[in-house]
């Protein structure tokens, strides 16, 4: 059998890193400068209504506008809607939109764009299961959009933020075109505070500010250069050497430690669980033994997370209880909880054991070996075989 590590991210609270004066002080935001910063990685273009990932996302957000924005508490702000109504029966979502808010191309954001992008998101997007629920988008007039639901959908609103509902002008990307290959994908034209200026995604993606945007006084900046790196180690470099002004977020607690001695860097945790970067080891649960619940419950028993966080990520790493990250406000930590005890391992291993002369073998008797999911991974080998002596694991081909 086969133990997957399936990595998504190396810290469960990652790091956002910002070049700072060694004397910076919190000031009141100045209009006008260029942030130079890593980008998310190459991307085939930057729309978000058909692709998810950093890459297009980074960028994406800034070209386009969504009907709801949140805060750090995970409330709904306003957005292109600047005031919204949840039905009292859950089953649909009303958005009034903002009078004066023109996409890029000076025409004004309509109720039909909104139901366009709704449209679009359901049928191409990675995460289309989000809007399921939605049967249709009523547009009474063309600054009310009426999102009908066949039953109350918790995450209705959540799904209304920058990352997952770019709203698209439907005039340019309804002209018939096939939408995966339309070359308004690598040309976009939103609402958002910044326009697409360059788009080179194996070296940079230049944003430039969109002096009509609809939110008065914003943005500050004139420009965001997102440059692309190779590697990690290259990007590090370019942060040390003060080539760039700030990285998203840093891959591992090396890097953050490495950049942490620098003294013009500032680093923050905020902000990143709405990606909700985490660890985990999956099983296969279609092979035997995996597939009885009890086996599992006897690896989680012998699995001493507290360790393996500690000698693998380092002191900076939270633990999370479920899939879901910690910061995220879907998070609870109300879930069966299995502690390191080798003894309820091995009572439970007691019922799996085969009886004499019956043949085969216990879950004691196999052997679990890591497949790493990317290039490095072979460093998480020794210590996670380690983590199952009383289950007979070990690192290494079984």
């Amino acid at each position: 059998m086969t133990m997957s590590i399936g990595r998504r991210g190396a810290i469960a609270a990652a790091t956002a890193v910002t070049a700072l004066p060694a004397a910076a002080q919190t000031v009141d935001p100045r209009r006008g400068g260029t942030l130079v910063m890593q980008g998310g990685g190459t991307t085939r273009h930057v729309n978000g209504a058909l692709q998810s990932g950093t890459a297009a996302g980074i960028p994406g957000t800034q070209i386009f506008a969504s009907p709801l924005r949140f805060d750090e508490n995970w409330n709904p702000q306003p957005y292109l809607a600047e005031r919204w109504e949840l039905a009292a029966d859950g089953k649909s979502l009303t958005l009034h939109l903002v009078p004066h808010a023109v996409f890029h191309d000076g025409a004004p954001v309509t109720s039909a764009d909104i139901a366009f992008t709704i449209g679009v998101i359901q049928k191409y997007h990675p995460f289309k299961p989000m809007l399921e629920p939605v049967t249709g988008v009523d547009t009474p007039d063309a600054k009310t959009a009426i999102i009908r639901m066949s039953r109350p959908h918790p995450a209705i609103i959540l799904a209304m933020s920058p990352g997952l509902c770019p709203v698209l002008p439907k005039h340019v990307y309804g002209d018939g075109r096939d939408l995966m290959t339309h070359p308004a994908n690598t040309a976009p034209i939103g609402a958002g505070p910044f326009r697409l200026t360059q788009f080179n995604p194996s070296e940079a993606i230049v944003l430039e500010r969109f002096d009509k945007f609809f939110i008065p006084g914003r943005p500050y900046l004139d420009r965001i250069v997102q440059r692309t790196y190779p590697d990690n180690p290259t990007a590090l470099l370019a942060m040390e050497r003060q080539e760039i002004t700030y990285i998203p977020y840093v891959g591992t607690p090396r890097d953050a430690d490495r950049l942490a001695k620098q003294t013009h860097i500032q680093f923050s945790d905020k902000g990143f669980a709405g990606i909700g970067a985490i660890n985990w080891i999956e099983f296969n649960c279609s092979k035997k033994p995996l597939d009885d619940v009890r086996v599992r419950q006897a690896i989680a028993y012998l699995t001493d997370r507290p360790r393996l966080l500690r000698v693998l990520l380092g002191p900076k790493v939270k633990e999370a209880m479920t899939p879901i990250h910690p910061g995220s406000n879907f998070y609870t930590p109300d879930v069966n909880h299995f502690p390191y005890d080798i003894q309820k391992a091995e009572a439970v291993q007691a019922h799996l054991r085969p009886r004499p002369g019956a043949g085969g073998a216990g879950v004691g008797d196999r052997r679990i070996h890591e497949e790493p999911a990317q290039a490095g991974g072979d460093r998480n080998r020794d210590p996670l075989g380690a983590g199952f002596p009383h289950l007979g694991a070990a690192g290494g081909e079984p």
